[in-house]
């Protein structure tokens, strides 16, 4: 059962450690923009570059000039 939150108190203590998970529908899976899990590694291997390419996807009136 959840914990009960005291919001009157401002205790937000158990917001702070919900372990819980939610898996996504299959129909909202397989509409996702980032199907392929390796794009995880690719972000973490170089930050910058990954966002610099996603970037690229995206309509800009000035361009960015530093990730």
């Amino acid at each position: 059962m959840a914990e009960s939150v005291d919001i009157q108190s401002g205790n937000l203590d158990a917001l702070l450690s919900e372990k819980r998970k939610f898996q996504p529908a299959d129909d909202f899976r397989r509409q996702a923009n980032a199907a392929d899990s390796a794009i995880y590694e690719s972000a973490r291997r170089d930050s910058e570059g990954f966002w610099a390419k996603e970037a690229e996807h995206l309509d800009w009136v000035t361009r960015w000039s530093k990730v």
